[in-house]
């Protein structure tokens, strides 16, 4: 039997260099900080490459699911690859495999958007496993292999320039991570960087606080934007969530602050429903937060649902409805597959932050407004109101909004300030009826209560009306 991975050496149980077939996969070692810290207890080295065995799945206009074998020129030659159309990795996390449905669909939306070749990476056999730790380390032979596969396309197609610049590598969880490594062994190899690294919810557990060597970082790319989705910390005796809780790209994006997203509060039944499958309901009802940040990217694609964000110091001041001003006149980056446009527009060179909001379900992609009322009384907070609003708008059917839960006690120069998100877009609001009702405290007929302006402003738009 001709073994086609070999093991070249250990030096002191510390370091190991794998190679496959005519390919130098890498070199790894157990040394700090790859190991014995205390993010990375224990000595772990990486699986043999034959033990991993990453595989991959080409997709191109012609032809999907075709296996390529990294160190077979022949494989590749007799494919549909496209060396003139840009090439996407796309590489699952922890306990998936490179057959899961997200990974077909988003390798699906982008062929729908472009020409290209999409590399579906499967390394199933090491992320099956319940020895996590385990799996982490093995990303370093997944980026190794992937960095083989690269290096294949240079030696076939090597008429054809600059086909590194057109590479972009799409992560999930421990699957960030390996881009990471991709891009650290394109730097290796050939002296450059990755241009594009979309992580999507880069894995926490084993990688936290290390340095970018080890943990995918801003330094890895051209340009790496991140969504955060599960970025829950140990508070009141909960559950450390399974994503990065920090920035470390170019633009690092905060749905719902990261965590608590709504409609993962649902049964199990409305996640199947949801995802169409009972195997991808069953994983994204144990891991709901977790797999936002694939729900998000895919929805993100066909450019027909904008994840418009903001910038803001903190979740708690967005989510108050202080936060729906852009960085740069009207530029409000967008979450997602779009973010690369803003890449030369970033305030700062690295770890932007930027928020939004999001809905329960598809279309996941919302709109944000703020409402401010100034009123105009007399009461000295001696009268209890409640007050409705209704607003007609070019758009639809009207919207209603009860803008108090406890009765509001209005005086002189009182304001108030109410953030909105909506399924549903506005159109131009055209006019408005106010609603004041008597909810409690003393009557006194010559005290009056009014609006005396109101200001609505469109957060996407940049703009106000009334």
């Amino acid at each position: 039997m001709k073994l086609s991975t070999v093991l070249l050496g250990i030096a002191l149980g510390d370091e190991v260099c794998y190679k496959h077939k005519e390919c130098e996969v890498g070199c790894f070692t157990n040394l700090p900080p790859w190991g014995g810290t205390d993010a990375r207890p224990g000595n772990k080295l990486p699986n043999l490459p034959s033990e991993v065995n990453v595989q991959f799945y080409l997709d191109t206009p012609l032809q999907t699911g075709l296996n390529i074998d990294y160190g077979d020129f022949d494989s590749l030659d007799a494919s549909t690859f496209d060396p003139e159309n840009p090439v996407y990795f796309i590489i699952h996390g922890y306990f998936d495999t490179g057959d899961e449905g997200w990974l077909q669909r988003i390798s699906n939306l982008i062929l729908e958007q472009e020409n290209a070749n999409i590399l579906r990476v499967d390394w199933h056999k090491g992320s099956r496993t319940l020895q996590y730790a385990q799996a982490a380390t093995d990303t370093q032979v997944v980026g190794g292999s992937v960095g083989c596969l690269i290096q294949d396309m240079e030696s076939l197609f090597s008429s054809y320039p600059n086909m590194i610049s057109k590479i972009t590598c799409i992560g999930h969880s421990l699957g960030a991570q390996a881009c990471g490594y991709v891009a650290q062994n394109i730097r290796n190899r050939y002296g450059i960087n990755l241009p594009v690294i979309h992580g999507l919810d880069p894995a926490e557990p084993y990688f936290k606080d290390t340095p970018e060597e080890v943990c995918l970082g801003h330094s890895d790319a051209d340009f790496v934007s991140i969504i955060h989705s599960d970025a829950t910390q140990f508070l009141d005796g909960g559950v450390q969530g399974l994503g990065l809780s920090y920035p470390v790209g170019h633009i690092d994006f905060w749905p719902n602050g990261g965590t608590d997203h709504p409609g993962c509060d649902g049964g199990l039944f409305d996640q199947i429903s949801d995802n169409g499958g009972i195997w991808e309901g069953l994983r994204d009802f144990a891991v709901c937060y977790h797999q936002r940040a694939i729900r998000f990217f895919e929805e993100s694609i066909p450019k027909n649902c904008n994840f418009k964000s903001y910038k803001c110091k903190r979740w708690t001041d967005f989510y108050e409805g202080y936060c729906l001003e852009s960085w740069d006149e009207d530029i409000l980056p967008e979450m997602g597959w779009n973010s690369l446009q803003y890449k030369d527009r970033l305030p700062q060179p690295a770890l932007n932050e930027v928020y939004l909001n999001t809905g329960d379900k598809k279309p996941f992609c919302v709109h944000e407004y703020l409402q401010r009322l100034y009123f105009n009384s007399n009461t000295d907070r001696n009268l209890e109101l409640n007050l409705e609003i209704e607003y007609l708008h070019t758009s639809g059917d009207p919207l209603f909004l009860k803008i108090n839960d406890a009765p509001l006690t209005p005086y002189e120069g009182f304001q108030m300030r109410t953030p909105l998100t909506l399924k549903e877009e506005l159109g131009s609001i055209n006019s408005l009826w106010v609603k004041f009702s008597f909810a409690g405290g003393l009557i006194n007929f010559t005290h009056f209560a009014s609006i005396e302006r109101i200001y609505f402003k469109h957060g996407e738009l940049q703009e106000a009306e009334l």
